[in-house]
Order: C-alpha cells, then structure tokens, then sequence
C-alpha cells in the first residue's frame, strides 16, 4: 500500500503510516480525512494544490515537499525506563570497612528473580574489615536507603527506603555495629524509541513496526488549507 496524506483541522500533511481512512483515523482520530496522491484542492490561501507521492506536493505548479509525520512521532519519542520487578525476598551480600567510626559499605543484593542490586553507602560503624550475608523476607527497595545493623556472629538490621518503607534483614558474619546511608542501584530496564526508515530509500518495505496510538506534534512544515 502507498504512503499518502491526511487533513484535518485546516491543516494537510503527509504521514508514510497512513494509507487508507482506516489508518488516518487511527493516528489522528475522528475528523481525519485520508487523501490520496493525486488529490487537488484550492487552499484558503487561493493556491492550487496537488498532492504527490514521497510527501511532495505542487503548489500552483511548483514543486515542494512536506515533513513525514510519522518520522516527527517518533524522533519525538522519549527514552523510557520501567523498573524491573523484585522478587519477594533477596539476599545481601555485603562488605565494609571502618575507621575512627566512621567507614564505606557496598555490596551486592540478589533477589528471588536473580535480578542484582548494587549498593554503595557509607556511615558510622565499628573500625575494621567486616562481611556478612543478609536474608530479608521484604523486597529491594531501589534508591537511598538507611539502615541499622548489629552482628556478633549473627545478627540483623533495620532499615527504611526513601519512600518510608522499612526492611529487615537477619544477618550471618564479622561482628560490626553500624548505621548507615547507601544508595541502591540497578532494577531499571531501558525502552528505546522505535527507528524510523524512510520508506521511499533503499530499505524500503522493511520499516520497524510503527505506534499508531503515538501523539505527534502538530506543526508541520507545509500547511496547505483545504
């Protein structure tokens, strides 16, 4: 089927996803109007106007060409990123190290999905070398998080995320006593926007799948009236 174009609400554009009525309504909604190449009209400008392939137009016999919608849509689109879901229950692997009070703490958690959460923190806690694994019952909680613990061969913590949630683990290692702030990395998965393909150039007929339903912006570099 043949890209071709659409008018609605004074304005005329080409859009390579819409071939038919069916499509134009699905991108634009009701009041779209799907035109053909070929199709003429006068603008309110009193310019005669002939649709052609490619987003090419004649106005008053001269040659132009109008923006793709489609390719617009999708340059416009947003990475996003969802958060991966936590399985109920993690393990913490953890190791730290204290000074004069104070010390830096890090590990990794590793949930019942096997999704792995970094960690990086710091705070006071007993001096020396110290590691333990930790079981919590709750899930990761991505983002700050402040945490007490106390361990003299086992042990747990107590701890609240940014988000007013608390946690508790039961831990197993050196004896250490600390209160601490670290920040949890990871459970973010990236979406990528969909890539556009000119379907009139050498790759033509092997587009990515496009989102119908995408919002696209409204201006466009030809504005032909009906």
């Amino acid at each position: 089927m043949i890209p071709e174009w659409v008018q609605k609400d004074g304005e005329t554009f080409y859009d390579s996803r819409v071939v038919d009525q069916q499509s134009a309504t699905e991108i634009y909604g009701e009041g779209a109007t799907y035109r053909p190449n070929g199709y003429e009209f006068v603008s309110s400008e009193r310019d005669n106007i002939e649709l052609g392939d490619s987003g090419s137009f004649r106005r008053n016999g001269e040659i132009h060409t109008s923006e793709d919608r489609a390719k617009e849509a999708l340059e416009n689109q947003s990475v996003n990123t969802t958060q991966v879901p936590s399985g109920n229950g993690y393990f913490d692997f953890n190791l730290s190290f204290g000074s004069h009070g104070l010390g830096l703490t890090g590990g990794v958690m590793v949930d019942s999905n096997r999704n792995e959460f970094p960690y990086f923190g710091g705070g006071f806690m007993t001096p020396g070398f110290g590691r333990s694994v930790g079981y919590s019952p709750d899930t990761v909680s991505t983002g700050y998080n402040a945490q007490l613990q106390a361990i003299i061969g086992g042990g747990g913590s107590l701890g609240v995320d940014s988000r007013g949630n608390s946690f508790t683990e039961f831990n197993a290692g050196s004896s250490s006593a600390s209160a601490t702030l670290f920040f949890v990395f990871g459970g973010d998965e990236t979406i990528l926007p969909q890539t556009y393909s000119d379907p009139t150039g050498p790759n033509a007929g092997v587009n990515s799948p496009l989102d119908y339903n995408r919002p696209v912006r409204r201006n466009c570099a030809c504005n032909p009236m009906p």
